[in-house]
């Protein structure tokens, strides 16, 4: 009987379970509209009940119309992390995050 394959979530668990040590300072950046950007890093931590090592950091794009930010969160277990890309997924205006 073979395993059956692992889904994306279950991916990067074990890739974070491999490269690195926890607990630690996790970076996190977002792409999202201006209009997000004013309140993404309050309501991420209100929903992960994590917390920044420093303030988050934002650059605005050329245009106006997008917002870099840059968080780093103190994070436990791997599953901090996954949870986190999971409620920014659900987030209205981001465009993409890493």
């Amino acid at each position: 009987m073979s395993t059956p394959p692992l889904n994306d979530e279950e991916k990067l668990l074990a890739l974070l379970n491999e490269v690195h040590r926890f607990p630690m300072v996790y970076d996190v950046r977002v792409i999202c509209v201006t209009e997000t950007a004013a309140w993404l890093a309050d309501r991420l931590l209100a929903e992960t009940g994590l917390s920044f090592t420093e303030p988050p950091k934002q650059r605005v794009s050329g245009g106006g119309k997008y917002v870099s930010v840059q968080m780093q969160l103190q994070v436990q277990v791997p599953d901090d992390v996954v949870r986190t890309y999971r409620i920014i997924r659900t987030f209205e205006g981001v465009k993409t995050f890493f």
